[in-house]
């Protein structure tokens, strides 16, 4: 399958129909809370970003992340087994300016009628699969497909063939990055799965079977998304967090002629987000092409429902 093609159907066409109406605020956002003419950090230039609210208990905890190739929509997947979608806005220059149309519901367990609950909810990474939506969850750690186009996350999924070694993975350091590649495989990356003392476990799908492969992780950050762009490059996030430093964001990009079985993946920076800058605890990264190729990337990060924490989705254009 041809690359530019693979990259319209890792995004999915609309949210998902079903669920409860979820009433959204939005505020703008500047990469530099204390200089608002600071657009540029890395390889990426910044294009809009929105911290997000609800009154709706269920909101936050967002860990996993896909945004339609028209960038009009996204949805996201949480730590409490819930998704939501709602519609992005942009003003006349392309910037991200606004979100509304929110939708809230419980991810669907594989009993019908019932939603992913205790040990089983806690969901972090999602890719795109034709015309199904793959969802990581950690805990139990595994993958189940969901299926049915607009509606899948509120049907029962099927099982999806989940790498054996996972099960090794501390319960909060599961596979936290899931894409599609541009040739059909997927790759997955544990956060703390730990293959040497900087290295964790990462695994290829090849169609029939997970073959391994190891990730180069950096110092005290961790794998906790990855989105794979237009030319099948793909783009790992890394999370850092420490008493004394705080939370750090850091994003790394992989070759694709690369990413192969027994390879050791090792992704050159292009950013490191940090104090003080805008930072949070950043866990879902997705990206698409603009009409004139740009390449967009989003940020949206997990608040893990604590009232000091903040929901913020950023957008940033890649150079290069």
């Amino acid at each position: 399958m041809k690359r530019a093609a693979l990259f319209c159907l890792i995004a999915f066409a609309s949210a998902p129909a079903q669920g409860d109406r979820l009433k959204l605020s939005h505020y703008a956002v500047d990469l530099h809370p204390e200089n608002a003419d600071i657009q540029q950090i890395g390889a990426l230039t910044f294009r809009g970003g929105l911290e997000l609210g609800s009154d709706d208990s269920r909101f936050g905890g967002l860990s996993g992340l896909l945004v339609a190739g028209d960038g009009r929509t996204m949805i996201a997947v949480g730590d409490k087994g819930h998704w939501v979608s709602m519609r992005l806005d942009y003003d006349d220059d392309g910037r991200l300016a606004g979100a509304g149309d929110g939708r809230i519901g419980a991810i669907a367990s594989r009993e019908a009628g019932r939603a992913v609950r205790g040990g089983w909810r806690d969901a972090e990474a999602l890719a795109r699969m034709g015309e199904s939506i793959l969802v990581a969850f950690e805990g139990r750690h595994r993958i189940w497909r969901y299926e049915g186009g607009s509606a899948a996350l509120a049907r029962p999924p099927r099982r999806f063939p989940t790498p054996r070694e996972i099960r090794h993975a501390p319960g909060n350091g599961g596979m936290e990055a899931l894409t599609a590649l541009a040739d059909g495989r997927l790759l997955a990356i544990s956060e703390k799965l730990a293959v040497f003392s900087d290295q964790v476990g990462a695994w290829l799908w090849t169609g029939k079977k997970w073959r391994p492969a190891r990730y180069q992780r950096s110092g005290q950050f961790y794998p906790t998304g990855a989105a794979t762009l237009p030319n099948g490059d793909v783009l790992v996030l890394e999370r850092r967090f420490t008493w004394v430093g705080g939370v750090a964001s850091r994003i790394v990009r992989i070759s694709g002629s690369e990413i192969r079985p027994g390879a050791w993946l090792r992704g050159k920076e292009i950013v490191v987000i940090d104090p003080p800058f805008t930072v949070e605890n950043f866990e879902a990264i997705a990206a698409r092409a603009a009409p004139d190729g740009t390449v967009l990337i989003y940020l949206l990060s997990d608040d893990n429902f604590h009232s000091l924490q903040h929901t913020l989705l950023l957008m940033f254009a890649l150079k290069g």
